[in-house]
């Protein structure tokens, strides 16, 4: 592409550049907008029962917090940070309008998936050796 078709290249479109890469020319996603992404969207109602005006305030931590671990380069999952939002806010209105059994539910699985992986991770790499010698 050259310098004119990018400057007037229609909005629905993106360039992803990527380091000792080709460009990728294509359509722009909007989460928002995909099914999928909202159904992962609404898992998150679970936690806490929303009323008028908590969306913003949990975009607005799950963003501040999503930048905050990019600039001191911190590998975070957004999973993580949205959940996390969500049961702040939560806690800020009436700390029994969290929902803390679900909230007990989805620290465990998030601390238990670690140590599961790399044990499944051991077996798989076991079985490899043993098969392939």
């Amino acid at each position: 592409m050259t310098a004119d078709e990018v400057s007037h290249m229609s909005s629905e479109k993106e360039l992803v550049f990527v380091a000792g890469h080709k460009p990728i020319f294509g359509d722009k996603l909007r989460y928002y907008l995909q099914p999928f992404f909202l159904k992962r969207l609404n898992m998150y109602q679970g936690i806490y029962v929303k009323k008028h005006g908590c969306e913003a305030a949990c975009k607005k931590y799950t963003s501040g917090g999503k930048l905050s671990a990019t600039l001191l380069h911190l590998p975070v999952s957004t999973t993580h940070v949205v959940s996390g939002s969500i049961m702040g806010v939560g806690t800020a209105k009436r700390l029994n309008a969290v929902r803390w059994g679900v909230a007990q539910q989805m620290v465990m699985a998030w601390v238990l998936t670690i140590p599961c992986t790399a044990v499944m991770g051991a077996l798989a790499y076991q079985l490899v050796l043993l098969i392939f010698g």
